[in-house]
């Protein structure tokens, strides 16, 4: 089973999926410079947990708060990142990824039991199980999407909702926004994957930029979905679908791109491979410009920021980069950051409509 199709071979996080789930089978502000001029930014390097040589960041939260993973010979471990690594640990078994994340500061992913089956779970400082499969993504009501062998789903809080396909096999809820909108991917009858939204019980099929496959990553709580499609000959590029129109933004130099991060303000984050300079690059989309991420201001040359894979409300983007001969997880800030202020307001409205969403869901429980 494919968890994440059109994935680029360079990204751990896609790649390790696969097999490390042992499946039976398988906007307030954004923070970049306005366009045509080229974004800076500081690089923190988010380091490995202790016994393991790489790492990833795979989502970030409007804190600057981060989910991803370290990789060794012998397994993998999630960590939650507030400025200092923070092992999820496993179920018993020898590998965990943590994938998502949300304003609380709850984490998920998936983490092996000792017969090597991955249950999804949720960590909030201890790890709790949330059933076979895979978790990818968690909103501010705790809402959470994942996959396991036979179907993606959609977890309201006490019940997991299967999504379905569009005839064919195989399905997966990638990412939930505040209204409980999902975005992922779906098989046809045909066997080829296209991008989906679901909501409310219903499944749609939001085709593609002309080619046979597309799935979509992230979604943001304007309901705008990224992914990535073909399109007619054949290569890959990054989408954005606003009310089921589909957007190919591909550029800046990218013969192929895939669009996998998008925040409030629609700035998008992805990878894809750049032909003017002949290398696989992270990207950051931002007013229908697509910039370079190994190509911006502010970053220590010897830094080849290869995979971007998520943006906050700040402009802050977490990835995976190749520096001193290693993968290592990286977070950049824009320079100069958002005012204090500002900076403030989204701190306050993240958490304050996170308590808002916890008080109505208790009061409506009672």
């Amino acid at each position: 089973m494919t968890l994440r199709p059109n994935a680029q071979p360079f990204s751990r996080l896609r790649s390790s999926v696969i097999a490390g789930l042992a499946f039976s089978g398988a906007a307030l502000m954004s923070a970049a410079p306005a366009a045509q001029a080229a974004p800076s930014y500081t690089l923190t390097d988010l380091g490995v947990l202790p016994g393991y040589s790489y790492s990833s960041g795979n989502k970030i939260n409007n804190f600057g708060n981060v989910a991803g993973t370290s990789y060794g010979p012998s397994g993998s471990h999630g960590f939650f990142y507030n400025g200092s690594l923070h092992d999820v640990g496993t179920f018993g078994g020898n590998s965990s990824e943590a994938l998502g994340i949300n304003n609380l500061n709850q984490v998920v992913g998936f983490a092996a039991k000792p017969d090597n089956y991955s249950e999804a779970f949720m960590y909030d400082g201890s790890l709790h199980d949330l059933g076979r499969g895979a978790a990818f993504g968690i909103n501010d009501q705790g809402h959470v999407v994942g996959a396991d062998a036979n179907s993606g789903w959609y977890y309201d809080g006490s019940v997991r909702h299967t999504i379905g396909t569009l005839g064919g096999s195989v399905s997966a809820g990638v990412n939930v926004n505040s209204s409980d909108l999902v975005a992922g991917y779906a098989t046809t009858a045909s066997g080829d994957f296209h991008a989906i939204s679901y909501h409310n019980g219903v499944l749609t099929d939001l085709g593609t930029l002309g080619g046979t496959s597309s799935s979509g990553h992230d979604v943001n709580d304007s309901g705008i979905i990224v992914g990535t499609s073909t399109i007619g000959a054949g290569s890959h590029h990054a989408f954005i679908d606003n009310n089921g129109v589909m957007t190919d933004i591909n550029g800046g130099g990218f013969q192929e791109s895939y669009g996998y991060g998008i925040n409030s303000a629609g700035d998008v984050v992805g990878s894809g491979y750049n032909a003017v300079h002949g290398y696989d690059s992270a990207f950051f989309y931002h007013d229908g410009v697509m910039y370079d991420l190994r190509n911006v201001g502010g970053i220590d040359p010897t830094w080849k920021l290869e995979f971007a894979a998520d943006i906050n409300d700040r402009g802050q983007i977490v990835g995976e980069g190749f520096h001193n001969g290693q993968y290592h997880g990286y977070l950049l800030t824009p320079t100069p950051e958002p005012s204090s202020v500002a900076a403030m307001m989204i701190g306050f409205v993240s958490l304050f409509g996170c308590i808002g969403l916890r008080r109505r869901s208790a009061k409506n429980a009672q």
